[in-house]
């Protein structure tokens, strides 16, 4: 293939990709024909199943239009992978953000807390009175669901230490602390315990001494 088509070729894959995580983030939505409407898309965005239909409506408008015309088999299947896979991890993450909620920063954490160092905050996340995730980048974040009135909801520190006492990594314990206690339509854990329901609190922390000695046990065989 001539280099200026070759180049073509990339700039179209490059743009389809940007295209997709566009979609995929709810910034442009498109109809059955594949035309584009509207700007952003309505609160919470489209269901997975309608955004898989949506992609597939704007491949069939690229090649409607004659985007693909010039590429060979193998580029217009990057051209549809990359949009693919681009929508794949906008899904993945969107499910994360709207499960786990909001993430504060080491700096606007020390600040809600009132803590005047690092250190102290260090401190606090060794003790477990205080979860803290790092980012696949090495960012100290800290969730925000364990925060109310300046300070650290009573209730979770020992959920804390019974999960990372186990050896788990806070990743997991956040996972735990919001997937659904009772069944996939149900509550999640943190909406129990914030309800106050000492009964239900006490059953949780039960739960997650038993899935924490599982987990220990895994990592052990």
């Amino acid at each position: 293939m001539p280099t200026a088509h070759r180049n073509a070729a990339t700039a179209r894959i490059r743009r389809q990709r940007v295209r997709a995580r566009r979609l995929a983030a709810g910034e442009v939505r498109f109809d059955a024909a594949g035309k584009q409407i509207g700007g952003a898309a309505p609160p919470g965005g489209s269901s997975p199943r309608e955004i898989a239909q949506e992609l597939t409506a704007m491949v069939r408008e690229l090649d409607r239009r004659g985007e693909l015309e010039g590429l060979t088999l193998q580029q217009r299947r990057e051209v549809v992978d990359a949009a693919r896979e681009a929508m794949r991890t906008q899904l993945r993450n969107r499910e994360i953000n709207e499960r786990i909620g909001p993430l504060y920063t080491l700096d606007r954490t020390r600040r809600y807390l009132g803590v005047g160092s690092r250190q102290a905050v260090d401190g606090r996340v060794k003790r477990r009175t205080l979860l803290r995730v790092v980012s696949a980048d090495g960012v100290s974040l800290f969730p925000a669901l364990q925060f109310a009135h300046g300070t650290v909801k009573p209730a979770l520190p020992p959920f804390f230490d019974a999960l990372l006492g186990s050896g788990a990594d806070p990743w997991t314990a956040l996972y735990w602390l919001t997937a659904p206690a009772r069944g996939q339509d149900g509550p999640s854990v943190m909406d129990l315990i914030d309800s106050g329901d000492q009964d239900a609190i006490a059953d949780l922390l039960d739960q997650a001494a038993r899935d924490a000695a599982g987990w220990s046990d895994a990592v052990a065989r």
